[in-house]
Protein backbone atom coordinates (compact mmCIF):
# COMPACT_ATOMS: atom_id res chain seq x y z
CA UNK A 1 0.00 0.00 0.00
CA UNK A 2 3.03 2.26 0.00
CA UNK A 3 3.52 4.66 -2.90
CA UNK A 4 5.99 3.26 -5.41
CA UNK A 5 7.49 4.45 -8.68
CA UNK A 6 4.98 3.92 -11.47
CA UNK A 7 5.70 1.50 -14.26
CA UNK A 8 3.72 -0.21 -17.01
CA UNK A 9 3.12 -3.82 -17.98
CA UNK A 10 1.81 -4.58 -21.49
CA UNK A 11 0.96 -0.90 -21.84
CA UNK A 12 -1.28 -0.83 -18.77
CA UNK A 13 -0.39 1.36 -15.80
CA UNK A 14 -0.27 -0.97 -12.81
CA UNK A 15 -0.56 1.97 -10.40
CA UNK A 16 -4.18 2.72 -11.32
CA UNK A 17 -6.75 1.73 -8.73
CA UNK A 18 -4.66 2.36 -5.61
CA UNK A 19 -5.69 4.30 -2.53
CA UNK A 20 -5.29 8.08 -2.64
CA UNK A 21 -4.60 8.14 1.11
CA UNK A 22 -3.32 4.60 1.83
CA UNK A 23 -3.14 4.61 5.63
CA UNK A 24 -6.44 6.36 6.29
CA UNK A 25 -8.39 4.49 3.63
CA UNK A 26 -7.03 1.07 4.61
CA UNK A 27 -8.02 1.74 8.23
CA UNK A 28 -11.48 2.96 7.18
CA UNK A 29 -12.08 -0.03 4.90
CA UNK A 30 -10.92 -2.48 7.57
CA UNK A 31 -13.29 -0.95 10.14
CA UNK A 32 -16.15 -1.15 7.64
CA UNK A 33 -15.38 -4.80 6.97
CA UNK A 34 -15.24 -5.60 10.70
CA UNK A 35 -18.65 -3.94 11.12
CA UNK A 36 -20.01 -6.06 8.26
CA UNK A 37 -18.58 -9.26 9.78
CA UNK A 38 -20.02 -8.38 13.20
CA UNK A 39 -23.46 -7.72 11.69
CA UNK A 40 -24.00 -10.36 8.98
CA UNK A 41 -26.40 -9.44 6.20
CA UNK A 42 -26.17 -5.67 6.73
CA UNK A 43 -24.94 -3.34 4.00
CA UNK A 44 -21.91 -1.31 5.09
CA UNK A 45 -20.66 1.63 3.00
CA UNK A 46 -17.04 1.58 1.82
CA UNK A 47 -15.75 5.13 1.50
CA UNK A 48 -12.32 4.52 0.01
CA UNK A 49 -11.43 6.40 -3.17
CA UNK A 50 -10.06 3.58 -5.32
CA UNK A 51 -11.14 3.17 -8.94
CA UNK A 52 -12.05 -0.01 -10.75
CA UNK A 53 -9.08 -1.84 -12.25
CA UNK A 54 -8.50 -5.03 -14.24
CA UNK A 55 -12.14 -6.13 -14.21
CA UNK A 56 -12.89 -5.48 -10.52
CA UNK A 57 -14.96 -2.71 -8.99
CA UNK A 58 -13.61 -0.14 -6.55
CA UNK A 59 -14.95 -2.00 -3.51
CA UNK A 60 -13.14 -5.23 -4.40
CA UNK A 61 -10.00 -3.18 -5.06
CA UNK A 62 -10.30 -1.53 -1.63
CA UNK A 63 -10.70 -4.91 0.10
CA UNK A 64 -7.66 -6.34 -1.67
CA UNK A 65 -5.54 -3.29 -0.85
CA UNK A 66 -6.62 -3.53 2.79
CA UNK A 67 -6.41 -7.28 3.41
CA UNK A 68 -3.68 -8.67 1.19
CA UNK A 69 0.08 -8.72 1.61
CA UNK A 70 3.07 -10.85 0.69
CA UNK A 71 1.94 -13.64 3.05
CA UNK A 72 -1.61 -14.01 1.68
CA UNK A 73 -1.90 -16.04 -1.55
CA UNK A 74 -4.83 -14.89 -3.71
CA UNK A 75 -6.92 -16.97 -6.11
CA UNK A 76 -8.72 -15.24 -9.00
CA UNK A 77 -11.52 -16.70 -11.06
CA UNK A 78 -10.60 -17.39 -14.70
CA UNK A 79 -12.76 -14.60 -16.14
CA UNK A 80 -10.31 -11.97 -14.85
CA UNK A 81 -7.20 -10.88 -16.75
CA UNK A 82 -4.70 -12.81 -14.65
CA UNK A 83 -1.58 -11.24 -16.17
CA UNK A 84 -2.78 -7.68 -15.65
CA UNK A 85 -4.14 -8.47 -12.20
CA UNK A 86 -0.93 -10.21 -11.17
CA UNK A 87 1.05 -7.05 -11.98
CA UNK A 88 -1.49 -4.83 -10.20
CA UNK A 89 -1.79 -6.84 -7.01
CA UNK A 90 1.95 -7.45 -6.73
CA UNK A 91 2.67 -3.75 -7.20
CA UNK A 92 0.18 -2.60 -4.56
CA UNK A 93 0.31 -5.42 -1.99
CA UNK A 94 3.05 -7.91 -2.85
CA UNK A 95 0.50 -10.76 -2.62
CA UNK A 96 1.22 -13.78 -4.85
CA UNK A 97 -1.43 -15.37 -7.04
CA UNK A 98 -2.13 -19.10 -6.67
CA UNK A 99 -3.64 -21.46 -9.23
CA UNK A 100 -5.72 -23.63 -6.91
CA UNK A 101 -8.58 -22.32 -4.69
CA UNK A 102 -7.50 -24.54 -1.81
CA UNK A 103 -4.15 -22.73 -1.63
CA UNK A 104 -5.72 -19.28 -1.25
CA UNK A 105 -5.99 -17.11 1.82
CA UNK A 106 -8.29 -14.87 -0.19
CA UNK A 107 -10.36 -15.69 -3.27
CA UNK A 108 -11.85 -13.21 -5.73
CA UNK A 109 -14.93 -14.11 -7.79
CA UNK A 110 -15.92 -11.59 -10.47
CA UNK A 111 -19.60 -12.58 -10.62
CA UNK A 112 -21.74 -14.23 -7.92
CA UNK A 113 -23.60 -16.44 -10.38
CA UNK A 114 -20.25 -18.05 -11.29
CA UNK A 115 -19.20 -18.62 -7.68
CA UNK A 116 -17.16 -21.82 -7.23
CA UNK A 117 -18.14 -24.45 -4.69
CA UNK A 118 -17.18 -23.26 -1.20
CA UNK A 119 -15.71 -26.69 -0.49
CA UNK A 120 -13.04 -26.08 -3.15
CA UNK A 121 -11.36 -23.46 -0.92
CA UNK A 122 -9.22 -23.89 2.20
CA UNK A 123 -11.48 -24.97 5.06
CA UNK A 124 -9.10 -24.57 8.00
CA UNK A 125 -8.65 -27.24 10.67
CA UNK A 126 -10.22 -27.87 14.05
CA UNK A 127 -7.05 -26.60 15.72
CA UNK A 128 -6.52 -23.71 13.28
CA UNK A 129 -9.91 -22.72 11.84
CA UNK A 130 -8.46 -19.36 10.78
CA UNK A 131 -6.43 -21.16 8.12
CA UNK A 132 -9.32 -20.95 5.68
CA UNK A 133 -10.18 -18.86 2.65
CA UNK A 134 -12.12 -15.62 2.74
CA UNK A 135 -13.99 -15.34 -0.56
CA UNK A 136 -14.63 -11.86 -1.98
CA UNK A 137 -17.52 -11.91 -4.47
CA UNK A 138 -18.05 -8.94 -6.77
CA UNK A 139 -21.71 -7.98 -7.23
CA UNK A 140 -23.63 -5.53 -9.37
CA UNK A 141 -26.07 -5.32 -6.47
CA UNK A 142 -26.11 -6.65 -2.91
CA UNK A 143 -29.68 -7.80 -3.38
CA UNK A 144 -31.97 -9.15 -6.09
CA UNK A 145 -31.32 -12.85 -5.54
CA UNK A 146 -33.12 -15.40 -3.34
CA UNK A 147 -34.87 -14.26 -0.16
CA UNK A 148 -33.41 -15.99 2.87
CA UNK A 149 -33.58 -15.95 6.65
CA UNK A 150 -30.35 -15.39 8.58
CA UNK A 151 -29.62 -16.19 12.21
CA UNK A 152 -26.58 -16.59 14.41
CA UNK A 153 -24.00 -14.37 16.12
CA UNK A 154 -24.50 -10.67 15.46
CA UNK A 155 -28.09 -11.11 14.25
CA UNK A 156 -30.94 -10.24 16.62
CA UNK A 157 -33.36 -13.15 16.31
CA UNK A 158 -33.77 -13.93 12.65
CA UNK A 159 -33.41 -11.48 9.75
CA UNK A 160 -35.04 -11.89 6.33
CA UNK A 161 -33.20 -10.35 3.40
CA UNK A 162 -32.42 -10.71 -0.29
CA UNK A 163 -29.03 -12.11 -1.27
CA UNK A 164 -27.19 -11.10 -4.44
CA UNK A 165 -27.94 -13.13 -7.57
CA UNK A 166 -26.11 -16.27 -6.40
CA UNK A 167 -26.29 -19.77 -7.97
CA UNK A 168 -29.45 -21.75 -7.16
CA UNK A 169 -27.42 -24.24 -5.09
CA UNK A 170 -25.77 -21.57 -2.95
CA UNK A 171 -28.05 -22.07 0.05
CA UNK A 172 -27.29 -25.81 0.17
CA UNK A 173 -23.59 -25.08 -0.26
CA UNK A 174 -23.75 -22.57 2.58
CA UNK A 175 -25.58 -24.98 4.87
CA UNK A 176 -22.82 -27.55 4.23
CA UNK A 177 -20.25 -24.84 4.96
CA UNK A 178 -21.99 -24.02 8.24
CA UNK A 179 -22.11 -27.67 9.30
CA UNK A 180 -18.31 -27.88 9.61
CA UNK A 181 -18.04 -24.81 11.89
CA UNK A 182 -15.61 -23.65 13.30
CA UNK A 183 -14.02 -24.65 10.00
CA UNK A 184 -15.36 -23.22 6.76
CA UNK A 185 -15.23 -20.28 4.39
CA UNK A 186 -16.28 -16.68 5.09
CA UNK A 187 -17.90 -14.77 2.19
CA UNK A 188 -17.82 -11.03 1.54
CA UNK A 189 -20.18 -9.70 -1.12
CA UNK A 190 -18.72 -6.52 -2.61
CA UNK A 191 -21.11 -4.19 -4.44
CA UNK A 192 -20.23 -0.78 -5.77
CA UNK A 193 -19.47 1.25 -2.64
CA UNK A 194 -20.74 -1.27 -0.06
CA UNK A 195 -20.13 -4.72 1.39
CA UNK A 196 -22.25 -7.44 3.00
CA UNK A 197 -20.73 -10.39 4.82
CA UNK A 198 -21.68 -13.97 5.58
CA UNK A 199 -19.31 -15.28 8.27
CA UNK A 200 -19.18 -19.07 8.56
CA UNK A 201 -21.03 -18.84 11.89
CA UNK A 202 -24.17 -17.55 10.15
CA UNK A 203 -27.11 -19.92 9.66
CA UNK A 204 -29.03 -19.46 6.44
CA UNK A 205 -32.25 -20.95 5.08
CA UNK A 206 -34.87 -20.24 2.49
CA UNK A 207 -38.06 -18.69 3.77
CA UNK A 208 -40.61 -21.25 4.94
CA UNK A 209 -37.96 -23.94 5.31
CA UNK A 210 -37.01 -25.45 8.64
CA UNK A 211 -33.98 -23.72 10.17
CA UNK A 212 -30.72 -25.62 9.85
CA UNK A 213 -29.19 -25.98 13.32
Amino acid sequence: MLNRVAHSVNGDDVVSGGFVNPVFEAQSTFKTLMDAMARPGTHQAVKATTISSNGINSTVAALILTLCDADTPVWLDPTLDLDAFDAWIRFHTGAPLCKQPNDAQFGVCANPIDMPALSSFMQGTQDYPDRSTTLIVQCQSLQGGPTVALSGPGIPGEEVLSLPDVPSVFIELWQANREIFPRGVDVIFAGQGAVMSLPRSTRLRRENEELEL
